[in-house]
């Protein structure tokens, strides 16, 4: 327990190694309950860390054994878990049967333990849904996230849908409403020690300020959250906070180093399959090319085809929507015909 409640607020590497013996302990003394929530927390870890193919196995290990002893708790947590981090490598009809099968499992529960097993749960599907265009549904996830926390009681938990709210109002684009949730997480985090939580809440604040008009404030606070981050063991969502500071960059016209950074996020999202900014990655790829060569319409077509290749594929319609409306933009005085066309496709 007390290994499990560091996985929670302080991931390490070295923590990784303690719950992996726990684990070999417990399968050398024939301990089935042990070694299956040894299984999850290690599952959890992993996500935590941003290691998603570790993730990924321990967390269906877990569930497989969590069937076998028909535990439907630790059956909602492993549920969570994998779908969790199948949004993350971008599998999104899975993750959301998994993440419907969580909440759904532990529905049954006192309202006080609902909120800690299901308000992140329910976070995480308002993410995809705001991700594919669906707002509405967003919303009424958030609500009942919301709704379920105030019996929850944990700071942590109330971290956790903080960052998920804050990712559905950036993806709205309502700056002012993701910077108040941004600063409401960054407190959270620190209250909790959690720095794996404050790095996302300095990144995507600054990027919000970017597009609110303080872009100078942006930028130094979207490079702190980005270094924070590097410095540390932790890699979640680091592909989707080098394409947002990528992205801003060259909205303002600095070219070389939001290629740098979008070339950074491409290689996080092949080598760990952190996809969550590959989307965006590629997008700034095209402005960068049609800014550097506007009358290459050939290296231009290919790069908006593999922007919108990526976001197919991870079904973002968002990104999709933001991608056409860029390239509208940057092509619209030179070629107002495909402009046109391509915003009214």
């Amino acid at each position: 327990l007390r290994l499990s409640h560091s996985a929670v607020l302080r991931p390490s590497k070295e923590l990784r190694e303690l719950l992996r013996s726990c684990l070999e302990l417990s399968e050398r003394l024939g301990d089935p309950r042990a070694a299956s929530y040894s299984l999850y927390w290690m599952g959890f870890l992993e996500h935590s860390l941003g290691r998603w193919a570790g993730s990924r196995d321990y967390s269906e290990r877990c569930m497989a054994r969590a069937e076998e002893r028909r535990d439907a708790r630790l059956l909602s947590m492993a549920y969570a878990n994998l779908g969790q981090t199948l949004f993350h490598t971008g599998d999104y009809p899975e993750a959301m049967r998994l993440l419907e099968d969580s909440v759904r499992l532990s529905r049954p529960t006192s309202e006080s333990a609902a909120g800690r097993f299901i308000s992140y749960p329910l976070g995480y599907q308002a993410m995809i849904h705001a991700d594919s265009g669906r707002f509405d549904l967003a919303d009424k996830r958030l609500e009942e996230a919301g709704t379920l926390l105030r019996d929850a009681g944990l700071l942590y938990v109330e971290a956790g849908v903080a960052a998920t709210r804050g990712v559905v109002e950036l993806f709205r684009g309502d700056w002012s409403a993701w910077r108040k949730s941004a600063l409401e997480l960054e407190g959270k985090s620190k209250g909790i020690g959690a720095s794996f939580m404050q790095a996302p809440s300095q990144t995507l604040g600054g990027y919000a300020r970017c597009f609110d008009g303080q872009r100078s404030e942006g930028l130094a606070r979207m490079r702190t959250g980005v270094e924070m981050l590097e410095r540390s063991e932790i890699s979640m969502m680091l592909s989707f906070l080098y394409a947002c500071l990528a992205e801003a960059l060259a909205l303002g016209g600095e070219l070389d180093e939001a290629q740098s950074f979008a070339q950074r996020a491409l290689e996080h999202a092949t080598t760990r399959e952190d996809r969550m900014g590959e989307p965006a990655a590629y997008r700034v790829l095209l402005l960068v090319t049609a800014r550097r060569s506007p009358g290459e319409r050939d290296r231009i077509d290919a790069a908006l085809d593999a922007a919108l290749a990526a976001a197919e594929r991870r079904g973002s319609v968002r990104d999709a929507l933001i991608t056409t409306l860029r390239a509208a933009e940057l092509l619209a005085e030179r070629d107002p015909a495909w402009a046109r066309a391509r915003l009214l496709d």
